[in-house]
Order: structure tokens, then sequence, then C-alpha cells
């Protein structure tokens, strides 16, 4: 089995060829990539709530908004 080394200080190995397709390949438990685009995508929504909560609060305490 051979190593590469992505950008970074961690090693990342080839996935298994006896492993079936469908065994997790991505870093981080991620099944597809596209399960791993709407974990980030998810991430990034809660974030933007945060700070659209954020925003209303200063908001309302500057009295800009009713």
């Amino acid at each position: 089995m051979f190593q590469y080394r992505p950008p970074g200080n961690h090693v990342v190995y080839p996935p298994d060829p006896r492993c079936p397709p469908y065994h997790r390949q991505y870093t981080g438990g991620y099944d597809t990539h596209v399960h791993m685009i709407e974990a980030h995508y998810s991430q990034l929504n809660r974030k933007v709530q945060r700070l659209l909560e954020r925003v209303e609060h200063i908001e309302r305490y500057l009295g800009i908004k009713p």
C-alpha cells in the first residue's frame, strides 16, 4: 500500500480495494462527496443564521430596527 501527502501534515491512505465501494472513503466519516458537501452546507447555514441573529440583536440595541 502506498501513501501520499496532501497539503498539511496528516497522511491520507487510498481506499482499500478489498472494501466495498460504499465504504467511507472521505476523512471525517463522510460516505460520499455529496454527503461531505451537504454537511458543510448545513454548517455554513447555521453560521449564517447565527450571524443574522446577532445583526438583528445589534440593530435592536442601536434602535435602527423596531
